[in-house]
């Protein structure tokens, strides 16, 4: 499937639509419009917006409906595709900008992956990989405990690559005193992928884990035929990073936030946390 890439705008359009992100625990929604959205069936984790095509003259309108649908106000995402002053609107609602996040696309030239060798790097295969991703989750992001049962699950869709949507990659512990030091995710999406989730426990940062993870992500990517792969990248911390190995950044996403739930609403898809320090 590899080849010429479309133009620029044909992929930043092509990852924007499939950029969608549903954090565990959370019910989606959409409108007539197409706007996406996800509530958290517990807490307030998970509560964003996104992918906002709504009239402009109707954001008033639309604004005051997402904020009956929620407890707490979410986290919106605006990338290059939405409602024209919909950002003005969000600042005059009282929301703040809280990140700024890179689209970012891969085009899978094997000079340009980082190296994962020196690193364990498998694909989560059983229930305790993904009881302990989801372990790393919560260190990590604040994610909410899996139960076992659907860890068990998801061990099960692993097992089936030949219909799988995604796959995890872990680093677990040789010496067994954490659960998982990193982990990170891929979707397929036909002829490429999006990498999402990367994130290192800060006790094993500055070791090429993250390098490892990103690597390996590619390498599979690559070994699948697959066109490019995409992601989106905090553009404080894992951007400079990423575009040192091959990644080039199409377009930018802004996520807006209510204050004081920073700590509370994840931010969106992509490897806006996947880097620390010493990570490169």
């Amino acid at each position: 499937m590899k080849g010429l890439l479309p133009p620029d705008p044909e992929l930043l359009a092509l990852i924007d639509e499939a950029g969608a992100f549903a954090a565990p625990g959370t019910v989606a929604w959409r409108d007539a419009w197409g706007s996406y959205g996800t509530v958290a069936t517990r807490g307030t984790f998970g509560n964003t917006v996104s992918r906002i095509r709504v009239p402009r003259d109707d954001l008033p309108r639309f604004l005051a409906d997402v904020a009956r649908r929620y407890r707490v106000r979410p986290a919106f995402h605006v990338g290059p595709f939405e409602t024209p002053g919909l950002a003005a609107a969000l600042l005059a609602e009282g929301y703040r900008l809280a990140e700024r996040d890179g689209i970012l696309v891969h085009d899978l030239d094997p000079d340009l992956i980082p190296d994962a060798s020196g690193v364990q790097v498998c694909e989560a295969r059983d229930t305790d990989d993904f009881l302990a991703e989801n372990w790393l989750s919560g260190v990590v992001f604040g994610d909410p405990p899996i139960r076992r049962e659907a860890a068990r699950k998801a061990a099960e869709q692993a097992a089936r690559p030949d219909v799988a949507t995604s796959t995890t990659f872990v680093v677990r512990d040789p010496e067994g005193r954490l659960p998982c030091l990193a982990s990170a995710g891929m979707a397929f999406h036909g002829s490429w992928a999006f990498l999402v989730s990367g994130q290192t426990h800060p006790a094993a940062r500055g070791q090429g884990l993250y390098r490892a993870l990103v690597g390996a992500r590619l390498d599979l990517a690559s070994g699948l035929g697959l066109a490019f792969a995409a992601t989106e990248a905090d553009a404080a911390m894992s951007l400079p990073i990423l575009t040192r190995w091959g990644f080039r950044c199409l377009g930018w996403k802004e996520i807006y936030r209510w204050p004081g739930t920073s700590r509370t609403v994840r931010g969106g898809a992509g490897e806006s946390r996947g880097a620390g320090p010493g990570d490169r």
